[in-house]
C-alpha cells in the first residue's frame, strides 16, 4: 500500500508539473504573439516592400502563425505568390526574426547572417534588388555569410571564398 501511495504522489508531481509546463507555454505563445509577432511582421514588411520595389504593400504574420501579402490592396495568402516571391518573403522574415532576437539580447546587431542559395529562385532584377537590400542592411550585421552558385552575385561582393575542387578534395580558394 505504502508503494501505491508513494507512485500516485511521484505521480501527481509529474502531472503538476506539466500542468505548470502547458501554462508556461501559453504564456510564452500569447507574449509571443501579442509582443513580438508585430515587432517581426513591421521588419519584415519594411523589408520586403522595399526589396519588392512596392509591388508588394505589406507582408503579416498573422497570429495563427499564417502570412498574408498585400497585393492590389488585397490581403492574400503567402502561397498566391511565386517561387522567387516566396523566397523573398522567407528572407526577410529571417531577417526580421535575426535583428528581433538582437534586440531580445540587448544587442544593437547582429554578429552573422548566413544565406544559403537565396538568389537561384531570383530573376536578374530581384537578384539586384536583394543585393542592393544586403547592403542597407549590412550595417546591421558584422558578417553576412552569403552561398551562391549565381557568378554575377559572387562578383558583386567584395570578399569572396571560393571552394574548387583541387585534385580529389574541394578546397577554398581566397577570391
Amino acid at each position: 500500500n505504502n508503494n501505491l501511495l508513494e507512485e500516485v504522489n511521484n505521480c501527481k508531481k509529474v502531472a503538476s508539473t506539466y500542468e505548470k509546463l502547458i501554462s508556461f507555454i501559453k504564456d510564452f505563445k500569447t507574449k509571443l504573439t501579442s509582443y513580438e509577432l508585430p515587432a517581426i511582421s513591421e521588419i519584415a514588411n519594411k523589408l520586403f516592400v522595399e526589396i519588392t520595389k512596392g509591388r508588394y504593400l505589406g507582408l503579416a504574420i498573422n497570429e495563427d502563425f499564417s502570412f498574408t501579402v498585400i497585393r492590389d490592396n488585397n490581403k492574400v495568402p503567402l502561397e498566391t505568390l511565386s517561387g522567387g516571391e516566396k523566397d523573398l518573403a522567407s528572407i526577410c522574415l529571417r531577417i526580421a526574426i535575426s535583428k528581433r532576437i538582437a534586440v531580445l539580447a540587448g544587442r544593437k546587431n547582429m554578429g552573422f547572417l548566413a544565406l544559403d542559395e537565396v538568389f537561384g529562385s531570383q530573376d536578374q532584377n530581384r537578384r539586384e534588388e536583394l543585393i542592393n537590400t544586403l547592403q542597407v542592411i549590412s550595417k546591421d550585421f558584422k558578417q553576412i555569410f552569403v552561398i551562391t552558385h549565381n557568378q554575377d552575385v559572387e562578383e558583386v561582393f567584395p570578399n569572396r571564398l571560393v571552394i574548387q575542387k583541387i585534385g580529389n578534395y574541394s578546397g577554398a580558394v581566397l577570391a
